[in-house]
C-alpha cells in the first residue's frame, strides 16, 4: 500500500526506478518520534485503520520493524501459523 523510506535519497531512487508502477512513497526518518502521538484509540484515523485491516482490538499480536532478513520474519510467520492461537498476526514493516 505504501513504501516507507528512511532516507530521502532512497525514496527518490524508488520513485525514479519504479516510476512505471507509480509507487506510493513517503519518507520517515529512521528512529523514533520525539513526541508522543496525539492519536487516540477513538480517533477516526485509528478506527478506520482497524476496520480497513479487519483487526479486532486486543485480539492480535503486533510486530513492527524494518523488512530485513536479520529480523527473522519468516520464522515469526511460520511459528505463528503453527500455533493454535485465535488471535491475528499484524506485521507492520
Amino acid at each position: 500500500d505504501l513504501i516507507i523510506a528512511d532516507n530521502p535519497e532512497i525514496e527518490k531512487y524508488i520513485n525514479k526506478e519504479y516510476a512505471v508502477f507509480h509507487p506510493n512513497t513517503t519518507y520517515i526518518a529512521y528512529g523514533t518520534d520525539l513526541q508522543k502521538s496525539k492519536l487516540t484509540i477513538k480517533d477516526k484515523k485509528v478506527r478506520d485503520w482497524f476496520t480497513q485491516k479487519k483487526i479486532i482490538e486486543n485480539n492480535y499480536f503486533l510486530v513492527v520493524g524494518r523488512f530485513v532478513p536479520e529480523n527473522n520474519y519468516e520464522t515469526m510467520i511460520r511459528e505463528f501459523m503453527a500455533s493454535r492461537t485465535k488471535k491475528n498476526f499484524v506485521l507492520v514493516t
